[in-house]
């Protein structure tokens, strides 16, 4: 009996892999279209800086059109907050100097890329 029983056994785990097996093919088969692609791609669309810019550019003035109303919204009320006693001074400086950092991301990024951030190019 004990043959009949791993026979059953073996037989068993056999169905789930098969079932696994063919669960996966899909994925198994994008992930082959994306090989594909990655390795078919045009290498001069990278040098096309211009479409980049424009979406970039694009993206952080939306933004920095809404983060600018809430960074005063959030000044405003952590500053009542603050002054019922309902937080802490400490906490309204460190989400204050995270404010300054996030509006003035462009700026910081613009010194680093360029010769002011020490970069040799």
């Amino acid at each position: 009996m004990p043959n009949s029983y791993s026979l059953t056994a073996f037989n068993q785990h056999r169905q789930v892999a098969l079932r696994i097996a063919h669960a996966a093919k899909p994925a198994i088969q994008l992930m082959g279209l994306l090989v594909l692609q990655i390795a078919l791609t045009d290498p001069a669309i990278a040098q096309t800086t211009e479409v980049w810019t424009k979406t970039a550019t694009s993206l952080l003035a939306e933004f920095n059109a809404v983060l600018r109303p809430l960074s005063v919204i959030a000044i405003i009320v952590m500053g009542l907050a603050a002054g019922f006693g309902k937080m802490e001074w400490g906490l309204v400086a460190k989400v204050g100097a995270g404010i300054i950092v996030a509006n003035g991301a462009t700026t910081i990024v613009d010194f680093l890329t360029t010769n002011g951030g020490g970069s040799s190019t």
